[in-house]
């Protein structure tokens, strides 16, 4: 049986391989990255979603997406994210780079992009959590 067979009977269809190759024998799927990527989906009306429930945050109230894409722009670049790592982080230093931080609003959904070649444990989510 196919990897996509096996992924439709765990993801229901929502992941579909397209292409694959062999990795080299030295790669590691956690060491080896260049970079990473984070995409938080903040559903912002009255009513909680329907479809998709877990794959979003809803919040019944409004957020000021300009305002939360302001407070992302000093946090781009390299700097001491001790702030904002989780208990129990293992990372020797606090140091990392944010090569990404954007807010942006789509109707009542606000996302927020976040790209590094590496994060802290729950980095991201702390600092969306002090976005909002």
């Amino acid at each position: 049986m196919g990897l996509n067979y096996h992924l439709v009977r765990i993801a229901g269809g929502a992941i579909v391989v397209l292409a694959c190759s062999e990795a080299a024998p030295d790669f590691h799927a956690r060491f080896s990255t260049v970079e990473r990527s984070y995409l938080y989906r903040i559903l912002t009306r009255p009513s909680p979603p329907v479809f998709g429930r877990d794959h979003l945050w809803w919040m019944p109230r409004a957020l000021d997406a300009a305002a939360m894409a302001t407070a992302a722009r000093p946090l781009v670049g390299h700097h001491d994210f001790t702030s904002f790592r989780a208990a129990g982080c293992q990372a020797n230093s606090a140091l990392r780079t944010l090569t990404e931080l954007t807010v942006a609003r789509s109707g009542p959904e606000v996302t927020v992009r976040a790209r590094a070649p590496s994060f802290l444990y729950r980095q991201v989510r702390i600092i969306v959590g002090t976005l909002v």
